[in-house]
């Protein structure tokens, strides 16, 4: 069974859920007891647990921290794959040298196809491991032509990284994906108290101009587009 997808009941950016509510929440607290007289579910503990809901969405993390990392490591796998491509030909080289106008050699070592997988992380693993395997049964032939037995370590090693490198980055794609679950939980709890302040408040001040423009949430100041202010409807969260 597929689990359900977690959605955003909010339509401003995942940063701007703490900031827009502590403004909001700062309108509600002057205008508290007009809140109370239109429903008394505004009064007990709602402004503190509403205030609670906030300080979680604000220390909850950004996504850009994450993809941060997660493009710091994309960079780490792309250094490693060219350290590969390097070492590649450097022991194509040795190859041809201990074993002159030798084919078989360069097929046995899957050189011919290497053109079409020399971009591809896994295929590259599977690569060098596999010229790690015919390097260390050519060795000896290798070592006579001056590639040494740390070069052919070399090959192995670099197989590792890739190897590491590749399965840090799977486990950082998903450590963002439970991250960004529970990110968007908290914005909703946290927004679920805004949405409903913002909704009655522009019932409760329907006659006041001023004061209804506090409860209205304006999208044009979460883009950088100088496009016409249009009220937008907040999302509440659907029980």
């Amino acid at each position: 069974m597929k689990s359900e997808e977690t959605v955003r009941n909010y339509s401003i950016p995942d940063p701007e859920v703490p900031k827009t509510s502590r403004v909001i929440r700062t309108s509600f607290l002057k205008d508290q007891t007009e809140f109370q007289n239109f429903d008394s579910d505004y009064g007990g503990t709602f402004g503190d647990d509403w205030l609670n809901g906030i300080t979680a969405s604000e220390t909850c993390g950004s996504d850009d921290e994450v993809v941060g990392v997660q493009t710091a490591k994309t960079e780490e796998v792309h250094t490693t794959l060219d350290r590969c491509h390097l070492k590649v030909q450097v022991t194509k080289r040795f190859f041809e040298k201990a074993f002159p106008g030798n084919a078989d050699v360069l097929k046995e070592i899957g050189y011919p196809k290497y053109d079409s997988i020399r971009n591809d992380q896994a295929k590259m693993e599977k690569f060098m491991n596999n010229l790690y395997k015919v390097a260390t049964k050519y060795s000896v032939n290798l070592i006579a032509a001056k590639f040494t037995q740390h070069q052919i370590e070399e090959i192995h090693t670099l197989a590792l990284l890739l190897s590491e490198t590749d399965t840090q980055q799977e486990d950082l794609k998903r450590e963002r994906k439970g991250e960004t679950v529970n990110r968007i939980d908290i914005n909703n709890a946290c927004w679920s108290f805004t949405s409903k302040v913002l909704r009655d408040g522009k019932l409760i001040f329907a006659n006041n101009p001023v004061k209804k423009k506090l409860y209205t949430l304006y999208m044009s100041e979460y883009t950088s587009d100088s496009a016409p202010e249009t009220p937008a409807q907040p999302t509440e969260n659907k029980s």
